[in-house]
């Protein structure tokens, strides 16, 4: 496995630049995605994975051609150094993270604002759920807990200028 920069200064910082986001589409719903990152010699790149999805009805037309049509959305906290590295084992999502409108519901709303609504509580849910199992299990380096804490500031100012334009 490779390791991770573990470089801090005198407060216990991590030295270095906050993680970035990149959000992705991962072809082997299958496969546990760290599990992949590290089988892939990513480990050193990707410091944390949320799924957004379980699983994608096979008839949805909002997974573009060339790819599996079980593909399913993840959001990758990424060292941007890297970046290139991981782009090059996954289908990067050219939409602004702000964009919820790929994420697939089990059950979804006519009424778009409630649609719209489900969709980011859906995104919010998944990073609640992992950030709190990662927690538990005592596995939230610091630059990692920073990156959810930039998420979820940025989900919150983003849902609430979604609500404000609808």
């Amino acid at each position: 496995m490779a390791s991770r920069p573990t470089d801090q200064d005198s407060n216990g910082d991590f030295k270095g630049k906050p993680l970035q986001t990149l959000r992705v589409w991962y072809t082997k719903p299958g496969t546990d995605i760290m599990t992949y990152i590290w089988s892939q010699s990513l480990g050193d790149a990707v410091w944390e994975a949320i799924r957004l999805e379980d699983t994608r009805p096979t008839e949805d037309s909002r997974v573009p051609n060339g790819l599996p049509k079980n593909s399913i959305l993840v959001d990758l906290a990424v060292v941007e150094e890297k970046k290139d590295r991981v782009i090059s084992h996954f289908v990067q999502v050219t939409l602004p993270l702000s964009d919820v409108s790929l994420v697939s519901l089990v059950s979804d709303s006519q009424v778009r604002e409630r649609q719209l609504l489900l969709r980011y509580y859906a995104v919010h849910t998944r990073y609640m759920q992992q950030y709190i199992r990662r927690g538990v299990e005592g596995q939230l380096h610091a630059l990692v807990l920073q990156w959810y804490n930039d998420r979820f500031n940025d989900m919150v100012k983003d849902e609430r200028e979604a609500v404000m334009q609808d």
